[in-house]
């Protein structure tokens, strides 16, 4: 399990969700601007079974973290992700983003990530996101290697996802 400080003033508490999607693929996405958070994420852009897009690990294990991806980001016409700079990331494609580990996504956001999310999964909050890995994002997210958020909901199987944390 990955334990991570939260960033004072960016509790993810403050966080509101809506979703992005082009009726087919959704994407859950903060609709306020915070900071990126202390822990960086790596991994390829993945479809959830309901759906959701998410985070796989390189590995291939064919598991989908949920993810929170940044205010602005949208879901393209071929359920690709345009990120806030406007850089589209295929599903397979390497990403990398800066953000929080949120223990518990639907305990915290509640209907608003129903669909992706299930009762006390674990899930990534991001800040930021880039085509690339963590050394492409630039933000200095390159720690130690740890575990990311695990999935228990039952259309999407426990993740895996390489993640990096900075600091303590």
């Amino acid at each position: 399990m990955l334990v991570l400080a939260l960033v004072a003033g960016c509790s993810s508490a403050a966080v509101e969700v809506t979703t992005a999607s082009n009726g087919d693929v959704t994407a859950l996405v903060r609709t306020t601007n915070l900071s990126s958070g202390d822990a960086g994420f790596e991994g390829l852009l993945a479809v959830s079974d309901a759906g959701c897009l998410g985070i796989t690990p390189v590995d291939g294990d064919g598991s989908v973290a949920p993810v929170v991806w940044p205010t602005g980001t949208r879901v393209t016409d071929d359920g690709a992700l345009r990120t806030p700079d406007g850089s589209v990331v295929a599903v397979g494609e390497m990403l990398a983003g800066g953000g929080d580990v949120v223990d518990d996504l639907r305990g915290t956001y509640g209907d608003a990530v129903a669909g992706c999310a299930d009762d006390g999964q674990e899930g990534a909050l991001l800040g930021e996101v880039a085509p690339g890995d963590l050394a492409d994002l630039g933000t200095g997210l390159t720690g130690r290697r740890g575990e990311p958020p695990q999935g228990h909901a039952s259309d999407v199987r426990p993740a895996r996802p390489r993640a990096s944390v900075r600091g303590t």
